[in-house]
């Protein structure tokens, strides 16, 4: 993923916290946002989860 739709999306995930969001609530975010990026490029190395795993994991 290039530098800017990063920047952009990070810039996003803050600005729908709420106006009382605290500091750790962004932090949180964050958090979150970089564990997607590293999941998505898990799946991208073909080191992911098959789909049909999850499902079947998500139905226990």
């Amino acid at each position: 993923m290039a530098q800017e739709p990063r920047k952009r999306e990070i810039l996003e995930a803050l600005a729908l916290l709420p106006d009382e969001a605290t500091v750790e609530d962004a932090i949180e975010r964050l958090r979150q946002l970089s564990q997607l990026w590293a999941d998505f490029g898990q799946t991208d190395a073909g080191e992911g989860l098959d789909p049909d795993e999850v499902t079947r994991r998500f139905q226990r």
